[in-house]
């Protein structure tokens, strides 16, 4: 369990697998890897919290689904797809959709 604050979204992000210091190091690239895992949208879609504009709105919308009690912490983690993960983030970053890995 995680305690609230403004660095809740990025540990939580850290726990489930999508973000670390190695080849997922940006925020933003994990929220976005994070809320495209097809059980992940679904359940934000169905609890009106699908993120849809800045990378803050993001960032503050999924802290208040991590905190809320309608998705009882039920999450799809990154650890058994890594290598798939990988594989996307290599696609989208030759593509110039992500930049490469580095600070936050």
């Amino acid at each position: 369990m995680l305690e609230d604050s403004s660095e809740l979204t990025a540990q939580a992000l850290t726990r489930l697998g999508y973000l670390d210091e190695d080849l997922n190091a940006v925020e933003a690239e994990a929220m976005f890897s994070f809320v495209n895992v097809r059980c992940n949208k679904h359940r934000l879609r169905k609890g009106g919290m699908l993120p849809h504009h800045s990378i803050r709105d993001a960032s503050s919308q999924l802290r208040s689904a991590f905190l809320s009690h309608s998705f009882q912490g039920q999450w799809q983690n990154m650890t058994g797809d890594s290598n798939l993960l990988k594989s996307l983030q290599h696609v989208l970053k030759g593509a110039g959709v992500l930049s490469e890995a580095g600070g936050r």
